[in-house]
């Protein structure tokens, strides 16, 4: 990876991070008044950049391609759908089952993602693998 792409990445991540941490301060700031917070929106938004951070990083190669943004679109839509509908109406969820849940999801978008990809990382991948003569 050149010098160029990996500064630009890391410019990414860190305002992906400041982006997370400012949403999280202001949440904190808009609930000041009462005495516990639900923590629930937090946990939720922390495990939904976990498991599409590791996703779309493990896809780099099919960054370029229209449909894998259309398909991450689509699963952050139904993830959030299941979070917001579903699992919102749990009072309390513990941790080790978002590990649980995580594990599920990263499973299945991978073997979605895969199938949309594959031929692309063969072309992506085998061209940079040095055949034996």
């Amino acid at each position: 990876m050149s010098l160029t792409k990996r500064i630009r990445d890391i410019a990414i991540e860190t305002l992906v991070a400041v982006a997370l941490v400012a949403a999280f301060v202001v949440y904190v700031i808009k609930t000041h008044s009462g005495t516990s917070r639900d923590w629930t929106p937090i946990v939720q938004i922390g495990n939904t950049a976990l498991v599409f951070g590791y996703v779309i990083s493990w896809f780099r190669f099919a960054w370029r391609r229209t449909v894998f943004w259309v398909v991450i679109g689509t699963l952050l839509f139904g993830h959030a759908a299941v979070y917001v509908f579903i699992l919102g109406r749990i009072e309390h969820l513990p941790l080790a089952y978002y590990a649980l849940l995580d594990a599920i999801e990263f499973a299945l978008f991978g073997r979605i993602l895969g199938n949309l990809t594959a031929k692309e990382y063969d072309r992506t991948v085998r061209s940079d693998v040095q055949r034996p003569d």
